[in-house]
């Protein structure tokens, strides 16, 4: 179902295809990572700590990350100082 996610952008990365999208990294502050779409005119950088809601398949593979789709209320929380971007 929907989680909200509180974390650190970790990578960001602009996918290829039919519908070329930008998709980003975020570590929770749980410990977990989700990879996820970026909402459009949402512009984080790498180090920025961000919150969204979003629904959450977490992976096969590994029980510490999953996939996020539909993200909404995606905000800015805090920065990356600058000079380190």
């Amino acid at each position: 179902g929907k989680v909200e996610v509180d974390g650190e952008v970790l990578a960001m990365k602009k996918t290829t295809g039919q519908f070329p999208t930008w998709k980003m990294m975020v570590k929770a502050d749980a410990g977990w990572r989700v990879w996820v779409t970026m909402p459009r005119g949402f512009n984080p950088h790498k180090g920025d700590r961000v919150r969204f809601t979003a629904t959450l398949e977490q992976s096969d593979d590994d029980a510490t990350f999953a996939f996020g789709k539909r993200p909404t209320g995606a905000e800015l929380v805090g920065t990356e100082p600058q000079g380190t971007r």
